[in-house]
């Protein structure tokens, strides 16, 4: 069985990732923005022609 040193273990793998706290900061900071978009312009929309789409259906009933 072959030693493996730890130099040369991570030689063997030199793609991986580090944390860094600026990723997690800014991920979700525009996780939030991403939220409070959808609440400011798709919610309000959905809100609209859902109404219309009662009303009209009531028209037909």
């Amino acid at each position: 069985m072959r030693k493996i040193r730890l130099s040369s273990f991570y030689n063997e793998f030199p793609y991986r990732k580090a944390f860094d706290i600026d990723d997690l900061l800014l991920n979700t900071l525009g996780g939030l923005i991403g939220v409070g978009l959808y609440k400011f312009f798709v919610s309000p929309l959905y809100s609209i022609v859902n109404t219309k789409f009662k009303a009209f259906h009531k028209s037909l009933t």
